[in-house]
């Protein structure tokens, strides 16, 4: 098979121009912040600077969960003389320094985007235009120099999982799809550009060669759902996917196969393509499984449970339910540790 990893381009350098600005702010203040949206590179650009404390802004550890995130940050900046912050929610500190009093950064990195932002990024937005009429009323903040530019594009939606709920009692009445419960590391791969591409559930990632390899060439915006498998460990294979290296080994086992976004396609027909489609590579590859299933009246649930139970549970679908991305509806999951408890 040819190699085309060495006949592509070198990557452009999107931080460039960020990076380029950073180095000369570092070189000249002791105060220095980076704000910007979120996914613009702003973590990227701070991990690489080893001449002063950095302090991460994580928006969900520090912002949404901790109600003293401002009093620590406050601690941090004041503290050290000489120290870096980055974080979306920069803003709020500048304000709250404004309005309180606090070391105020001397110098901001802005990273922006080159495109409209979006809704969720409308509260950024706000803040910032806050800070910035704030700080024109503000005397001693009239040094401080803010240099705009270009981070990292937004990243393209990326496809979401379905979930599944827990079941809380055997269903009555309808038709179900039951399958064993695989223990893995989550993975999808959409089809898009001629190419496949792999994603968990952080975001994009790599796969390993024997399983690309094995998918064949389908439609574009075709999603296939499965979970991956290395042999070693549902930690292990985290770590095999987020490596810049994926050792050639383990499994991946499929369950669904729908488009992205999702047409409201009912799971049983849905299942029909996925034999369809990857049965014959199912049939000549150990890379890729087919995870079994049967299809059920409710009456019949209970009993097929034992046949189809794995090692981790069984999975019971709603044979008329789409593919609903980020939801638990329609998908129920009965945990092999938690059976003898609840419901057997």
């Amino acid at each position: 098979m040819p190699n085309t990893q060495a006949s592509r381009p070198p990557f452009p350098d999107l931080l460039a121009e960020p990076r380029r600005l950073l180095s000369d702010a570092l070189a000249a203040h002791d105060r220095v912040m980076i704000l910007g949206y979120p996914g613009s590179g702003k973590t990227t650009l701070a991990e690489a600077v080893t001449d002063r404390p950095v302090l991460h802004l994580d928006y969900v550890q520090e912002v949404r969960w901790s109600t003293q995130w401002i009093h620590k940050a406050t601690l941090f900046a004041m503290h050290h003389r000489r120290w870096l912050i980055e974080g979306t929610m920069g803003y709020r500190l500048v304000r709250t320094w404004l309005s309180f009093g606090g070391p105020l950064p001397e110098r901001i990195i802005l990273l922006l985007q080159n495109q409209s932002p979006q809704a969720k990024h409308d509260s950024f937005c706000r803040g910032l235009e806050t800070v910035w009429l704030e700080a024109q009323r503000q005397p001693r903040f009239q040094e401080l120099r803010i240099d705009p530019c270009l981070g990292l594009p937004p990243r393209p939606e990326r496809p979401e999982f379905q979930l599944a709920g827990r079941l809380r009692s055997w269903p009555s009445a309808g038709m179900f799809i039951i399958e064993g419960k695989v223990d893995g590391v989550r993975m999808g791969a959409l089809r898009r550009g001629g190419e496949w591409q792999f994603y968990n559930r952080i975001g994009r990632c790599r796969a390993p060669e024997h399983i690309a390899r094995a998918l064949p060439e389908l439609p574009e915006d075709t999603w296939i759902d499965g979970e991956y498998d290395c042999g070693y460990g549902e930690q292990a294979g985290y770590h095999f996917l987020l490596s810049q290296n994926v050792p050639e080994c383990g499994r991946w086992d499929v369950f669904d196969l729908t488009t992205h976004p999702p047409r409201p396609t009912p799971c049983m027909i849905r299942k029909a393509w996925l034999d369809s489609v990857l049965g014959p590579v199912s049939a000549h590859s150990e890379a890729i499984h087919l995870v079994e299933y049967a299809l059920l009246d409710a009456s019949q649930l209970r009993s097929t449970a034992d046949r189809l139970m794995s090692r981790e549970g069984v999975v019971i679908k709603e044979a008329r339910s789409p593919y609903r991305p980020r939801t638990r509806k329609g998908w129920y999951k009965l945990k092999r540790d938690l059976c003898q408890a609840s419901l057997w």
